[in-house]
């Protein structure tokens, strides 16, 4: 699970440096798209969708999460192989929500304004 997180932060840390960061809500719907597509968390997200808005914090994002993993793993419905976010797969997910949520805006320039000497 924290492989998920690490890679949403090094996300964040590469908008960060090209002058676009990611909001709160953008974070968490991030890892929340990728934790959905296993199909394991199905209770997790039900008790995450629950929450108020005002709980709905990264750090309180990453706890949840992490503690319904852990649960998981420990009734032996959870392994590595059947979560179903392998390290190559994330990186294709995100990089594909990320062109999803901010795709490539082709910029035209303004035509020079002319001068009237």
């Amino acid at each position: 699970m924290d492989f998920v997180f690490n890679q949403v932060e090094d996300l964040v840390e590469f908008g960060e440096m090209a002058n676009c960061p990611f909001s709160n809500s953008q974070m968490i719907n991030i890892a929340y798209t990728i934790i959905n597509k296993t199909k394991h968390f199905k209770d997790g997200i039900i008790a995450w969708n629950r929450k108020p808005a005002s709980d709905k914090l990264w750090i309180n994002f990453m706890t949840h999460f992490r503690i319904v993993h852990d649960e998981l793993a420990e009734t032996g419905v959870l392994t590595m192989e059947s979560s179903g976010y392998h390290q190559a797969n994330l990186v294709k997910d995100i990089v594909g929500l990320m062109m999803d949520l901010y795709p490539l805006q082709t910029h035209t320039p303004e035509p020079p304004t002319p001068v009237i000497v």
